[in-house]
């Protein structure tokens, strides 16, 4: 039976995000893209994905779900799998790896240097409206630019951002502060982490980070920037398809 693919977008993008994804890897099985800018709480996104894929699970006995992520996306594909692994066969994160990571780089000043942690300072109600108007939109266009997306690209269009999601960062912050002192369980769903190797946001996932965050993780590095998915969807795809080859031989 093929898979159902959940693909979860990252901030501050929509659906849109995986144009150069549908298609191709649609081969697969079924593609399900995943709007979840909207939900006003990280709990409310973790569950509307876990509904869905609960729902495919119970009228389809069988059927695998995997989820494939970007950015801030994987963090809610992350916990999902750490949550309710049962419901889940395997996962991708793209430039993104989860609570974990976002945890064990609190305190590392190589991380907060790195202008994608400028976004924490977006995390007030009123910083919200700040991120939808103008001044919002040429602050994307720098990060697009800084992220190795080129000037004509559509995803710097309006109509491929929502920047709803930018107060989920805030709870995140939260959440990684108790996350310090509370050890949580690591996801144990087939994992792979991809990186680019040039992200201005990011630094690289270490090998101590994907065994303690991943039972079964493993990652690789792809010679892009942050938004993999639209400046090198050809590499992206064939990693996923891959991964999703592997995982369900």
């Amino acid at each position: 039976m093929s898979p159902a693919i959940f693909f979860l977008h990252g901030f501050p993008n929509n659906g849109r995000l995986w144009e150069k994804q549908r298609r191709p890897l649609a081969k697969l099985g079924q593609v399900i893209v995943v709007d979840w800018a909207a939900s006003p709480r990280l709990d409310e996104a973790i569950g509307n994905v876990t509904a869905h894929a609960a729902q495919l699970r119970a009228e389809q006995p069988g059927r695998p779900v995997l989820l494939v992520a970007h950015d801030l996306g994987g963090f809610v594909a992350s916990e999902a799998t750490r949550l309710h692994p049962h419901l889940f066969a395997a996962q991708v994160l793209i430039n993104g790896a989860g609570l974990a990571q976002f945890t064990r780089r609190w305190f590392r000043v190589s991380q907060w240097l790195r202008s994608s942690y400028v976004t924490l300072l977006w995390t007030l109600p009123s910083l919200e409206k700040i991120a939808q108007s103008r001044f919002g939109h040429r602050v994307r266009q720098l990060f697009y630019t800084l992220g190795g997306v080129g000037s004509r690209s559509r995803v710097r269009r309006p109509e491929y951002n929502d920047v709803r999601a930018i107060r989920i960062y805030r709870e995140l912050g939260l959440r990684a502060l108790r996350a310090m002192w509370r050890r949580s369980s690591p996801s144990p769903v087939p994992t792979l982490l991809v990186a680019g190797k040039n992200d201005p946001f990011l630094i690289l996932p270490s090998a101590h980070e994907v065994r303690s965050s991943f039972t079964n993780g493993t990652r690789v590095t792809v010679a892009g920037g942050h938004w993999l998915p639209v400046t090198h969807p050809r590499a992206i795809n064939a990693l996923i398809t891959n991964f999703v080859s592997g995982v369900l031989k």
